[in-house]
């Protein structure tokens, strides 16, 4: 059964070492730019936006600029199933990568780990909430699979974490949030709730991969992601 999990997590400490300007792509829609870099640790997705305007006065989870970051899968598992340019979703297409596993939950010191293809979509979001003086805004999602009984060889054992090999990268922000009817604001203003003025979101799509050969469970590796239909 094809799966999406859904997880954000903000990530700070050991990200912040790794987290340059000088391997992130970049896309320009409108007035807002966009720059997403990709490293292991299950995924990590790590983004820098600028040309949001002023969000001081935003309130997470009502009003902020949305960072949402998704990992789609590239392996067919169906027949006549072309998983190139996925980034719907589709049920027949799986990520593969590592899956580590333990015997019990938080001994990560003897994590096992399987080559393992996931049918699941990973995504998460984070809140921007703060940017720098010159209108850098920087945020972080760590995309993680929720309950996967699948994953691990010993059914007794406990996913620690999966790891992509490779996969179909989506990073995009909406620059005002989401009003309570889900469409994307261009501002934080709101009104009763809703949007003063909507926008689409801006979006950079790339493909990504790594050599996992010797990774184990927390070390980070940058992924090296080309854009799509480059």
């Amino acid at each position: 059964m094809f799966k999406q999990f859904i997880i954000g997590l903000f990530v700070t400490s050991v990200v912040a070492l790794l987290w340059t300007d000088a391997n992130a792509g970049c896309v320009n829609i409108g007035g807002t730019r966009m720059c997403a870099d990709w490293i292991t640790g299950s995924e990590i997705c790590l983004d820098t936006v600028t040309g949001l305007g002023n969000i001081k006065k935003c309130t997470p989870g009502v009003n902020c600029p949305v960072v949402t970051c998704s990992a789609f899968g590239t392996i067919p598992l169906a027949a006549n199933t072309d998983c190139t340019n996925n980034f719907s979703g589709n049920p027949n297409c799986g990520i593969s990568g590592i899956a580590f596993c333990v015997n019990k939950p938080g001994n990560s010191s003897n994590a096992n780990g399987n080559p393992f293809i996931l049918d699941a979509v990973l995504s998460g979001i984070a809140d921007i909430t703060t940017c720098d003086n010159n209108g850098k805004c920087r945020t972080s999602v760590e995309l993680e699979p929720g309950n996967c009984p699948d994953c691990c060889i010993n059914p007794n054992w406990h996913l620690l974490t999966f790891t992509a090999g490779e996969f179909n990268a989506e990073a995009k922000v909406c620059p005002g949030g989401y009003d309570t009817q889900g469409k994307c604001c261009s501002t934080i203003d709101r009104s009763a709730g809703l949007c003063i003025s909507t926008t689409t979101e801006t979006i950079y799509q790339t493909f990504c991969s790594v050599d996992l050969t010797g990774i184990k469970p927390g070390v980070q590796r940058p992924y090296t992601c080309v854009p799509v239909g480059s």
